[in-house]
Protein backbone atom coordinates (compact mmCIF):
# COMPACT_ATOMS: atom_id res chain seq x y z
CA UNK A 1 0.00 0.00 0.00
CA UNK A 2 2.68 2.35 0.53
CA UNK A 3 4.51 1.65 -2.40
CA UNK A 4 1.21 2.45 -4.53
CA UNK A 5 0.69 5.87 -2.74
CA UNK A 6 4.50 6.56 -3.28
CA UNK A 7 3.87 6.24 -6.90
CA UNK A 8 0.55 8.18 -7.38
CA UNK A 9 2.25 10.96 -5.41
CA UNK A 10 5.02 10.93 -7.73
CA UNK A 11 2.70 11.09 -10.51
CA UNK A 12 0.83 14.31 -8.94
CA UNK A 13 4.26 15.76 -8.49
CA UNK A 14 5.70 15.35 -12.19
CA UNK A 15 2.06 15.92 -14.01
CA UNK A 16 2.31 19.30 -11.54
CA UNK A 17 5.58 20.31 -12.75
CA UNK A 18 4.93 19.70 -16.50
CA UNK A 19 1.48 21.83 -15.58
CA UNK A 20 4.24 24.79 -14.02
CA UNK A 21 6.27 24.63 -17.25
CA UNK A 22 3.69 24.52 -20.02
CA UNK A 23 2.08 27.64 -18.09
CA UNK A 24 5.80 29.74 -17.70
CA UNK A 25 6.64 28.36 -21.36
CA UNK A 26 3.24 29.53 -22.90
CA UNK A 27 3.39 32.75 -21.33
CA UNK A 28 7.33 33.43 -22.11
CA UNK A 29 6.25 32.72 -26.21
CA UNK A 30 2.76 34.50 -26.31
CA UNK A 31 4.88 37.20 -24.34
CA UNK A 32 8.13 38.62 -25.98
CA UNK A 33 8.44 41.89 -24.61
CA UNK A 34 9.10 40.58 -21.24
CA UNK A 35 12.29 41.25 -19.58
CA UNK A 36 15.39 39.21 -20.41
CA UNK A 37 15.81 39.14 -16.63
CA UNK A 38 12.02 38.49 -16.04
CA UNK A 39 11.78 36.04 -18.38
CA UNK A 40 14.82 33.83 -16.88
CA UNK A 41 12.92 34.10 -13.12
CA UNK A 42 9.58 32.69 -14.81
CA UNK A 43 11.19 29.69 -16.36
CA UNK A 44 12.69 29.37 -13.01
CA UNK A 45 9.68 29.29 -10.92
CA UNK A 46 10.87 32.37 -9.16
CA UNK A 47 9.79 36.05 -8.90
CA UNK A 48 11.23 39.33 -8.63
CA UNK A 49 11.00 43.04 -7.75
CA UNK A 50 9.22 45.08 -10.35
CA UNK A 51 7.74 41.94 -11.68
CA UNK A 52 3.69 42.43 -13.12
CA UNK A 53 0.95 40.49 -11.52
CA UNK A 54 0.75 38.66 -14.90
CA UNK A 55 4.29 38.03 -14.34
CA UNK A 56 4.22 36.55 -11.19
CA UNK A 57 0.95 34.29 -11.96
CA UNK A 58 3.22 33.27 -14.78
CA UNK A 59 5.77 31.81 -12.42
CA UNK A 60 3.67 30.80 -9.32
CA UNK A 61 -0.04 30.01 -10.75
CA UNK A 62 -2.97 31.62 -8.88
CA UNK A 63 -2.37 32.94 -5.62
CA UNK A 64 -4.87 31.26 -2.63
CA UNK A 65 -5.94 34.50 -1.54
CA UNK A 66 -5.94 38.04 -3.41
CA UNK A 67 -6.48 41.66 -1.86
CA UNK A 68 -6.06 44.59 -3.60
CA UNK A 69 -1.84 45.00 -3.02
CA UNK A 70 -1.20 41.74 -1.68
CA UNK A 71 -1.11 37.88 -2.66
CA UNK A 72 -1.25 34.98 -0.98
CA UNK A 73 0.42 31.48 -2.31
CA UNK A 74 0.29 28.03 -0.36
CA UNK A 75 -1.45 26.26 2.30
CA UNK A 76 -1.21 23.38 4.73
CA UNK A 77 -0.34 19.70 4.81
CA UNK A 78 0.78 16.86 7.84
CA UNK A 79 4.17 18.92 7.97
CA UNK A 80 2.87 22.28 8.64
CA UNK A 81 1.68 25.48 6.92
CA UNK A 82 3.46 27.53 4.61
CA UNK A 83 2.56 31.10 2.60
CA UNK A 84 4.33 33.15 0.51
CA UNK A 85 2.77 36.64 0.96
CA UNK A 86 3.59 38.58 -2.74
CA UNK A 87 3.41 42.88 -2.06
CA UNK A 88 2.53 44.94 -5.17
CA UNK A 89 2.38 48.91 -5.55
CA UNK A 90 0.94 50.19 -8.92
CA UNK A 91 0.60 47.01 -9.86
CA UNK A 92 4.31 46.03 -9.36
CA UNK A 93 6.26 43.59 -6.79
CA UNK A 94 7.62 45.27 -4.12
CA UNK A 95 8.17 42.55 -1.63
CA UNK A 96 7.42 39.46 -1.04
CA UNK A 97 7.65 36.94 2.37
CA UNK A 98 7.35 33.95 3.20
CA UNK A 99 5.99 32.66 6.38
CA UNK A 100 6.08 28.68 8.12
CA UNK A 101 4.18 27.71 11.26
CA UNK A 102 6.13 24.50 11.74
CA UNK A 103 5.80 20.62 11.72
CA UNK A 104 2.69 19.23 13.55
CA UNK A 105 3.38 16.92 15.69
CA UNK A 106 0.68 14.24 17.13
Amino acid sequence: MKKLFLIFLACIIFNCAAINNQRRTTYINTHPNTPAVFKDAIIRGAIKVGMTRNEVRAAWGSPSITSSNTWIYGGCCELGCTYEHVYFRNGKVIDWESTDSGIFVD
